[in-house]
């Protein structure tokens, strides 16, 4: 009987050994396989993670690029505004600048005859009353040909373009801005520029008037 308790002993002692083996075999396996897993679960939430940095970078780049784009825009078209106002305005400085031109020219057509600013307040000469007491003395008033006394007084220099001749709205026949006069030259030579109740007057003519008034004027007139 003892016999055969040994030899069963013997037969199972190699076979629990075996399966002790086994088991820590499986065991290790198992911790292997646990720590694989937990490795991989890792890896796994790291690549999730990675993955959610790698969306949020991106669409933080995506936001990035459209706020250029917008920016972009806004520029180019604040640009363009910008043009548009500088085209604009080289054209409005082109206009004035056409209108200064004008007006200089205007201005220096009109220059010979701007007429001086006249200080007389008394009576005006008028072809009803015929004569009139002036700032200069007595004035009275004649219609005759200028040209020979125009003639006269370019010869002294008095240009065309500087002292045309023309006749003003109320009838005063003008050299450049000046009334033409008749007057006594040994008093008033010719030339002289004094004022009568017409405004400032430019002497260019004498009559015999001047024996009875040394001090008088003719005024020349289209009346």
């Amino acid at each position: 009987m003892k016999i055969h308790y040994v030899n069963i002993l013997f037969f199972l002692v190699p076979i629990l050994v075996f399966a002790l083996f086994v088991e820590c075999q499986l065991f290790h396996l198992d911790r292997k396989l646990d720590e694989s897993e937990n490795l991989r679960q890792q890896e796994y939430a790291n690549m999730q993670l990675m993955s959610e940095l790698y969306v949020n970078d991106t669409q933080d780049l995506k936001n990035r690029i459209e706020y250029l784009e917008r920016e972009n825009h806004i520029q180019a078209v604040a640009l363009e505004e910008q043009a548009d106002m500088l085209n604009n305005y080289d054209h409005h400085v082109d206009d004035l600048q056409k209108e200064l031109n004008a007006y200089e020219i205007a201005l220096e057509e009109a220059a010979p005859m701007f007429q001086l600013p006249t200080t007389w307040e008394g009576p005006v000469l008028t072809k009803e009353i015929g004569g009139n007491m002036g700032p200069a003395g007595r004035e009275t008033y004649y219609n005759l040909p200028m040209q020979g006394c125009i003639n006269k007084m370019r010869s002294l220099g008095y240009s065309e373009e500087e002292y045309p001749y023309w006749v003003r709205d109320d009838g005063a026949k003008m050299l450049g801005r000046y009334v033409m006069i008749a007057a006594n030259w040994k008093i008033r030579p010719l030339g002289t520029i004094i004022e009568t109740s017409l405004g400032w007057s430019i002497v260019v003519d004498t009559g015999t008037f001047v024996e009875e008034y040394p001090y008088g004027v003719d005024i020349a007139v289209d009346w």
